[in-house]
């Protein structure tokens, strides 16, 4: 067989969903995350409290980062999160804020999302009630996939969440995109290499027909990732079989044999150390993305929103120096989000030739891959200016448009 035949074979292979549609193990698992997506919303009755400066006596709502004066529905500041639970008669009430905004999602919030809450609620320290939150509320959320978004769901993302960029780090090959999401959304899709600036990535295009709220798609197990860690590794004997399966027309069993052979032996943590070490152009791509102001409030989502996801949080919150324990916190939260749905990904799982352990997300999984970040690239922000090309001006960029000011 010619050199050129075999190369179109194997790209014939890779618009398979090998491992990035045929649920990338992190995505076919489960566990996941919780919410502000339940509207958490507390009254805070009179008392004195001081909003804007201005000593208010009226009562307030608070819902997940977006506050009304009752009696004007006038919207108010997200810094007025903080001045508010500076107070000492409001501490009790942020804490509980928090500790009800990290539960597992409420079934009446969405109708077709799911694993979706606010990163800035889901790294406070419930605990502590003189505390406040280290990322400012109501900007970055995370989710699994909006594939069976209703109508109504995509509205409250819209109106009553804010968020006006969604970032989808599923392959080409990977579900669907509702009707209503791509109207209310529209792809602003970017290419494998960005259009950069001085390594920043450009914002869309400027059309005056063009909506505020936009997609991006990042193939986050790019071609590299699956060349490396699915078919480099794949003994000599299971790729013959596998281009066998491609040629007889049975191309969904193939994931199968790459699954079984290659990613089931790393586990779980084997294929977080491979996202770190052959996803680093996608993991810039999407960083890009999320140093760039006008894009906020920003939704990232995979499959699950449990491991690309995931991956994608840790490292955003450790830019902004946001304390490891509850960079994992957050990450912990997705075991329980996932619960109802962990019998479906258990068999999705084996049809792709894993076991149930990839349809978990244990706080150890993303603690040793944070470690292996740290032993092998010097820490989490080197690995990022060295080898993912995310530069310290960057970074900078990304913590003002996430860390709540003074």
């Amino acid at each position: 067989m010619q050199f050129t035949s075999f190369k179109v074979i194997l790209a014939a292979i890779w618009f398979l969903p090998l491992i990035a549609a045929a649920p990338v193990p992190e995505e076919a698992a489960a566990l996941g995350a919780a919410p502000c997506d339940r509207s958490v919303e507390l009254l805070v009755e009179a008392s004195v409290s001081e909003v804007n400066g201005v000593l208010q006596t009226d009562r307030l709502t608070l819902r997940c980062g977006i506050h009304q004066k009752k009696s004007t529905h006038e919207r108010m500041s997200k810094y007025d999160v903080k001045r508010l639970k500076q107070h000492p008669k409001r501490r009790a009430l942020f804490s509980q804020l928090t500790m009800t905004s990290s539960a597992p999602a409420s079934a009446t919030e969405f109708q077709g999302v799911f694993n979706f809450r606010d990163v800035a609620l889901s790294t406070s320290d419930s605990s502590d009630t003189t505390s406040h939150p280290l990322i400012s509320v109501g900007r970055l959320f995370r989710s699994g996939k909006l594939d069976d978004a209703t109508e109504k769901d995509i509205q409250r993302l819209r109106d009553t969440y804010g968020i006006r960029t969604i970032v989808d780090l599923r392959s080409e090959t990977e579900g669907k995109h509702p009707l209503g999401l791509k109207k209310t959304y529209p792809s602003a899709k970017t290419s494998p290499q960005p259009p950069r600036h001085k390594g920043v990535l450009l914002p869309p295009p400027q059309d005056s027909k063009q909506s505020e709220c936009h997609s991006y798609y990042v193939n986050f197990t790019g071609k590299k990732f699956r060349s490396k860690a699915a078919w480099g590794p794949l003994p000599l004997k299971y790729k013959l079989k596998v281009i066998g399966l491609v040629l007889i027309g049975q191309k969904r069993k193939a994931p199968k044999t790459i699954g079984r052979k290659v990613l089931q032996a790393k586990g779980l943590i084997g294929l977080y150390k491979a996202f770190v070490d052959y996803c680093q152009d996608e993991i810039g791509q999407t960083l890009r993305i999320l140093c760039e102001e006008s894009n906020y409030p920003i939704l990232v989502h995979c499959t699950q929103g449990k491991d690309r996801t995931g991956l994608i949080i840790a490292l955003a919150l450790s830019i902004c120096d946001v304390p490891r324990p509850r960079i994992i916190s957050d990450f912990a939260i997705t075991q329980s989000a996932l619960q109802p749905h962990r019998q479906d990904m258990i068999q999705e799982m084996a049809q792709n030739g894993l076991d149930e352990s990839f349809v978990d997300a244990p706080p150890e999984v993303l603690e040793e891959t944070l470690a292996y970040i740290d032993s092998n690239y010097g820490s989490v922000k080197d690995y990022l200016t060295n080898n993912v090309q995310f530069d310290q001006e960057m970074q900078t960029r990304l913590q003002q448009c996430l860390i709540v000011r003074a």
